[in-house]
């Protein structure tokens, strides 16, 4: 993937970097080669009837495995701003060669805004044998996701901007004497959307309840500060702390913050910053007052005197800071999403009613989504390292405004509190319009924890498959790009413990995009070349060596991981998955021993730029290394993956016939005994396949001679000899 230049500025709060960064991603879907555009005779604006048009032409032959057709879509965000006056967003048939196809619509544009327009091409539609069930999503809905499931997908966006951008300026205004409520403009410069303070939640928290109770945030308090404080513990396990006699004359606010998700359930907004500012007629400004959070329900409680107050919450909880920069990433403030609440008249306590204290926009709520997941991944990490050493809190760019052709992955280079930051698409993103789904978070964040407590491997980041090799690119040493990304889906599959079998990316329609099963997985990695789904058996043979495809590495660290026996998976007599895990009942199932050879184990001592896992191959020497067992279920673990447990860890090079990690004359010595003096045949043998022909003969000889000696083509890498057979 092409690098990312970012400049990040964080003086004081904000100090100025420069970096030089590449994103480690989700997998990339496959497209085929079609030219596409959109375009408008004229510039749109508001209540003005304007034509677009999608026109799409393949440029290579389009494989349909079936009668059904393809499809191509314009969709366009946000969809209350625009209004389809004539034509059909749509189109279905048969794409061929050369034949362009049109899509056209005269629309509307109903309000200022940040308008995106996406063309989306979906060919080779595929026809599924399972239907498998997201717990959210129901029966019919899986079967028709299902029906629209296609191996290959191409975008294009055009952006446009009508008017100037407007955050979260208008706020519901309540009178507490009355129970009146209307909606206000609250303008920016107010506390409702302040620049990131970088300042932790203190640790103290109040939460004042109706029986006159300071309640704390239960935290690992020394007996000196709990004696400062006067605090003791209840039976809820809660640090409270009488009030004192003059806090009489205050009186509490109290209700939940919460947030409308994908599937339109209630959310509570999870720990979130709240802060609360009382509106001063002399100077006519807000004056701050005091802070806490919300719990785990969304619930929170302030103590003011003041009869005219603005309640306010943040997507910033103590675990992540989830921020914008209006529109594109870049040099300058990072902000919190904001949503507040303005009550007057006050002269008691009061109860917010709800419906003001509920973000609903989809362009806001997907902040408030990522906080709760995020906590959820670094609690599960805190229960492995331990509780003493506490993960620093990250930061994720997500932007609902986001213009440019942003990627969601980690930048570990462009770094906030010490850590690399994760970018999560925004709402306004090209083709897949949910990409702030759990199970995409956790996989950054499995790659966040990699750099904290372990090593990048070099050269790791470009574009990347889950089921096959990526595509041809120098910068990238497949065994590495493997092993990081492979990582990265089992620990975010792990973490994600309501559904640890599966990861399941559901666009803004809630239709299924994939199913990436660790358990049975389907298709069955390496062994099927195929993409999204497998509709037949497996293939006897494995196309691709395990340790260069990031699928077979997470369902084998899963397998190692996961507690349930289970063998190779057969539909009636055929096999469709290949799987050996019977390690039940062995002491090193779980996470465990795994993170001990991931965070502790160093491949090479003497190399101070090396001191952890790049490939499976070192976790594997690590695992051995470390005294775990080697031999019986943990090989078969690997085998059932096509990962050779007698494969070495050199590069996986064509020509490379002596496996020392390059092609050289000592390769053609090498081949040369082999064949005609009885030496050791190449290990992996493949590698002795100089010419591509699936075969190590002199003809392999000459090639190589050829190559080095006479300028000739370089080794051949053919995808269909890349295997390592296993032998038990």
């Amino acid at each position: 993937m092409p690098k990312v230049a970012f400049a990040f500025l964080i003086a004081g709060v904000f100090i100025l970097f420069i970096f030089q960064t590449a994103f480690t991603t989700q997998p990339t879907i496959p497209s085929k080669k079609i030219d596409m555009n959109i375009t408008f005779p004229s510039e749109p604006d508001t209540g003005k009837e304007c034509i677009v048009t999608f026109s799409f032409t393949p440029l290579e032959e389009i494989e349909h495995q079936n009668e059904l057709n393809d499809e191509a879509n314009i969709y366009f965000y946000p969809e209350d701003g625009i209004e389809i006056i004539s034509g059909v967003p749509k189109w279905e048939g048969r794409l061929s060669k050369g034949k362009t196809e049109i899509i056209q619509i005269v629309f509307k544009v109903t309000k200022p805004g940040s308008f995106q327009f996406d063309g989306v091409v979906k060919s080779c539609r595929v026809n599924p044998q399972f239907i498998r069930k997201n717990p959210k999503v129901s029966e019919k809905m899986a079967k028709k996701a299902y029906e629209k499931i296609f191996t290959h997908h191409n975008v294009v966006s055009k952006h446009f901007q009508i008017g100037a951008i407007e955050r979260g300026s208008v706020i519901w205004s309540i009178d507490a004497s009355t129970g009146e409520a209307k909606k206000v403009k609250i303008e920016n410069k107010t506390p409702l959307i302040p620049p990131l303070i970088n300042s932790n939640l203190e640790i103290i928290q109040k939460l004042e309840t109706s029986t006159k109770e300071l309640h704390y945030e239960k935290a690992k308090l020394s007996e000196a500060t709990m004696e400062e404080f006067g605090l003791s513990i209840n039976e809820d396990s809660i640090w409270i702390k009488k009030a004192s006699s003059d806090m009489e004359r205050y009186y509490t606010v109290n209700g939940k913050f919460q947030y409308i998700d994908n599937y339109t359930d209630s959310l509570p907004m999870f720990a979130t910053k709240v802060a609360w500012y009382y509106w001063d007629s002399y100077i006519q400004d807000w004056v701050f007052e005091d802070t806490t959070h919300t719990d785990t329900y969304g619930n929170f409680a302030v103590y003011t005197n003041h009869s005219h107050v603005l309640i306010a919450t943040w997507s910033i909880n103590p675990d992540c800071f989830v921020f914008h920069q209006n529109g594109r990433l870049q040099a300058g403030p990072m902000y919190a999403y904001g949503l507040g609440v303005e009550i007057t008249g006050l002269s008691g306590n009061f109860t917010i009613p709800r419906q003001y204290t509920t973000e609903d926009d989809p362009d806001r709520t997907g902040a408030f989504g990522i906080l709760p997941v995020i906590s959820k991944g670094r609690k599960f990490i805190e229960n492995v390292v331990g509780w003493f050493y506490r993960l620093p809190q990250n930061a994720v760019y997500w932007d609902n405004a986001s213009y440019q052709d942003s990627v969601t992955g980690f930048a570990s280079d462009i770094q906030w509190n010490g850590v690399g930051i994760i970018v999560i698409k925004g709402r306004l993103i090209k083709g897949d319009r949910d990409q702030w789904d759990p199970d995409v978070i956790l996989h950054e964040y499995a790659h966040l924890c990699m750099q904290i407590y372990a090593q990048f491997p070099p050269k790791s980041s470009g574009p990347h498959y889950y089921y096959w090799l990526p595509l041809p690119d120098t910068a990238v040493i497949f065994p590495n790009l493997a092993w990081s990304e492979g990582w990265a889906e089992f620990l975010g599959c792990a973490i994600d413990s309501t559904t640890p079998q599966e990861i399941w990316n559901l666009d803004n329609n809630n239709e299924v995009r994939s199913i990436l099963d660790l358990e049975t997985p389907l298709p069955d990695v390496p062994y099927y070349n195929t993409y999204w789904n497998q509709t037949g058996p497996s293939s006897s043979n494995p196309f691709y060596n395990g340790y260069d495809i990031e699928g077979a590495i997470a369902e084998a660290l899963w397998d190692i991981y996961d507690q349930p026996n289970d063998g190779n998976w057969y539909n009636y007599n055929q096999i469709w998955g290949h799987n050996n895990d019977y390690n039940q009942y062995d002491s090193w199932r779980g996470i465990n021993a795994m993170w001990d050879v991931f965070e502790n184990y160093d491949p090479s001592p003497s190399d101070p730029n090396h001191n952890h896992c790049f490939t499976f191959y070192e976790f594997k020497k690590g695992w051995k290394g470390k005294g775990y067992p080697f031999e019986g279920h943990f090989s078969d673990i690997l085998c059932a993956h096509n990962l050779d447990p007698t494969a070495n860890n050199a590069p996986n090079i064509a020509g490379d016939a002596n496996s020392d990690g390059s092609v050289t004359i000592a390769d053609v010595v090498y081949l040369v005994n082999y064949l005609f003096k009885g030496g050791p045949a190449p290990e992996p043998y493949w590698k002795g396949d100089a010419n591509g022909d699936c075969k190590v003969t002199a003809s392999d000889i000459v090639y190589l001679i050829n190559y080095l000696m006479k300028g000739g083509q370089a080794p051949i890498c053919n995808e269909s000899c890349w295997a390592c057979r296993c032998t038990r």
